[in-house]
């Protein structure tokens, strides 16, 4: 008798699990319809973020913190918007036109690759966040003395200058 395990894989071997077509079209409706509505829902939210951590005077370092996250999260945001679109061009309006095709596709790998610095930069601002506030509880009424702007500049620059 056959495990579950060995049918499963022999399922896989003889047809896949999910046929290439279907693959394509479940990747153009993510790439049309859920990627644009979240690239334009990100960009929109964290503009207001910006506007009112803005006005909120960035003397804290919590408060340059959180706008510094909001930028990168809104260059992800606006670079897969820019994705989507150049997939969306590339796999519908400029397929097999040659020269059409090839500039959609080098914006396509262009955002893929241009992506990665935003998201180092949101990675690391919501870890220094996180420790920020993991001290807060920690050590109540120490926290704000120990972690000036000075000493927080340095660990939010840091992934910056590695990528660049």
């Amino acid at each position: 008798m056959r495990t579950l395990q060995a049918v499963t894989e022999a399922m896989v071997i003889q047809k896949g699990l999910i046929s290439d077509i279907t693959l394509r079209y479940f990747g153009l409706i993510f790439k049309l319809v859920l990627n644009p509505i979240l690239g334009i829902l990100g960009i929109s939210a964290n503009g207001i973020n910006l506007a009112v951590f803005y006005k909120m005077g960035l003397s804290d370092g919590v408060t340059q913190n959180f706008f510094i996250l909001s930028i990168s999260d809104c260059l992800v945001a606006a670079t897969a918007l820019v994705n989507s679109a150049s997939y969306i061009l590339q796999t519908t309006v400029f397929s097999g036109s040659g020269v059409a095709e090839l500039h959609a596709n080098v914006v396509y790998w262009t955002s893929v690759v241009a992506v990665i610095f935003p998201q180092k930069v949101s990675l690391v601002t919501t870890v220094v966040i996180a420790v920020v506030r993991c001290c807060c509880v920690a050590m109540p009424l120490q926290v704000k003395p120990q972690f000036r702007t000075g000493y927080l500049k340095p660990v939010v620059e840091c992934p910056q200058r590695t990528a660049v």
